[in-house]
């Protein structure tokens, strides 16, 4: 069974000094728990900022295209940076 929506978990958990409250908590589908694997040269990937699941590979920064949801990826400061 396929949804658009992310699935959510509800964590309910008492508290001394509060009433019962919800806490949502996402849970990441098999596909988007991604291993970042070290690169062949041993450089190790980031996370995009805007999405942990996603593996930053050296080689999608700068590129011209955006990997991260945000385009984190491709900014104009981190772009001038690299090729300092």
């Amino acid at each position: 069974m396929s949804t658009d929506r992310p699935r959510r978990v509800r964590i309910n958990e008492k508290h001394e000094r509060s009433p019962e409250r919800e806490r949502p908590l996402q849970l990441l589908e098999p596909s988007e728990r991604e291993v970042c694997h070290q690169e062949s040269d041993g450089t190790k990937p980031l996370r995009c900022p805007s999405d942990q699941s996603r593996c930053l590979y050296d080689r999608l920064i700068c590129d011209g295209n955006s990997d991260c949801p945000d385009g984190e990826d491709e900014t104009f400061s981190l772009c001038v940076l690299r090729h300092w």
